[in-house]
């Protein structure tokens, strides 16, 4: 069933491929997608963004995977069964 739906889906996009203004392919037959333009920025986004900032500060990834370690212990569930079957 979903090799059929794959089939089917590979198939219009094939058919709309000549019309895709979006996409191309290269010498190499590589796609790539063509960048789309700049979402106009909406009134009062800026000052929303920079409130975000005041009040969340940036974080250190492994700062912030530290904490959820010990706040949640998550990284147990990757132990392997025997360290948890005694």
């Amino acid at each position: 069933m979903v090799q059929e739906q794959l089939a089917k889906l590979a198939t219009e996009v094939d058919a709309g491929f000549p019309a895709n203004s979006q996409l191309s392919i290269d010498a190499k037959d590589i796609p790539h997608l063509k960048k789309l333009p700049a979402a106009k920025q909406l009134a009062g986004q800026k000052a929303f963004v920079d409130e975000i900032r005041k009040r969340m500060p940036e974080r250190h990834l492994l700062d912030i995977l530290k904490y959820t370690e010990h706040w949640s212990r998550y990284t147990r569930q990757c132990a392997p069964d025997y360290v948890w079957s005694s």
